[in-house]
């Protein structure tokens, strides 16, 4: 299998700790597993963890609308940590998949015992994922913004100025 050349949402999320909490946060987390097409976090239900995608492959879905894939290494939910709040979307597994639930009140007891400057690195880290996210979303809401003019464009039957 082919390297990534980008770093993990994991790697991304645990960037700056030392080896040691590292390994302590992700002692955090449990292992659970699911099934083709098993939701693993429903739109609408309290949001209460963030997830990590062990092995396999999942889909997020708003409505009949997929959003995007996720695969191993990829995090989930971590808003939750930022304030608690109902869940946004749907997770679905797209084969058998496992993912490291980890609890937001397990989080923020583990940093109480943790130096400050761990936290506000985990607090960046959180807020880069989220900012990758948003990018993605804004190149995706581009593309079918042109690719609706496009089409427009072809059933007018010519260019038309803008």
């Amino acid at each position: 299998m082919a390297k990534r050349n980008t770093p993990t949402g994991e790697e991304l999320l645990l960037r700056g700790f030392p080896p040691e909490d590292q390994e302590a946060f992700l002692g955090l987390g449990v292992v659970k597993a699911f099934g083709p097409q098993e939701y693993i976090v429903r739109e609408g239900t309290p949001g209460d963890a963030l997830y990590i995608i062990r092995k396999g492959k999942a889909s997020v879905w708003k409505k009949d609308v997929k959003l995007g894939d996720l695969s191993e290494g990829d995090v989930f939910g971590e808003a939750v940590v930022l304030y608690p709040h109902n869940r946004i979307a749907c997770v679905q597994a797209e084969r058998p998949t496992e993912v490291l639930e980890v609890k937001r009140d397990d989080l923020l007891t583990f940093f109480k015992w943790r130096e400050e400057r761990i936290f506000k690195y985990f607090i960046l880290n959180i807020i880069s994922l989220l900012l990758d996210k948003l990018e993605r979303a804004n190149d995706r809401i581009m593309y079918l913004e042109h690719t609706f003019r496009e089409q427009v464009t072809w059933l007018l039957g010519g260019e038309r100025g803008s």
